[in-house]
């Protein structure tokens, strides 16, 4: 049986790599869209950046108290395939969920690309 909205958690989750443009916009944007569920989480799973994406990311977890993000550092060196290293992030993701009690409430996981193609999602959508 599915808790009502009002009454579950989510997590909205999703790998970064240079995405200090539109980070912070794709964040909002999304925990915006999940604000009736009783509780909201946004993880990020950051490598391999050489913009700012990492100091987007610390800002970001200083102002939103459900934020919080993983740097794995350079996978590339050990991980050339892209593929592998986005398979990487996302595994790394579910082992948050499995083992972190932070997440151990949540009732739905949401993966998302933070790239800025979610500028159009809003609550009701």
């Amino acid at each position: 049986m599915h808790k009502p909205i009002s009454q579950a958690e989510i997590l909205i989750a999703g790998p970064a790599r240079n995405n200090a443009d539109t980070l912070a916009t794709e964040v909002t944007t999304l925990l915006s869209s999940v604000a009736d569920f009783k509780k909201s989480y946004c993880l990020v799973v950051e490598s391999d950046s050489t913009d700012n994406t990492l100091d987007v990311l610390d800002r970001l977890q200083k102002a939103l108290p459900s934020f919080d993000y993983i740097s794995l550092g350079q996978l590339a060196k050990k991980m050339p395939g892209r593929t592998e290293r986005l398979a990487y992030a996302r595994n790394r993701i579910l082992e948050e969920v499995r083992h972190n009690p932070k997440y151990a409430a949540v009732d739905y996981v949401v993966m998302a690309d933070l790239d800025g193609i979610n500028r159009s999602i809003t609550r009701e959508k």
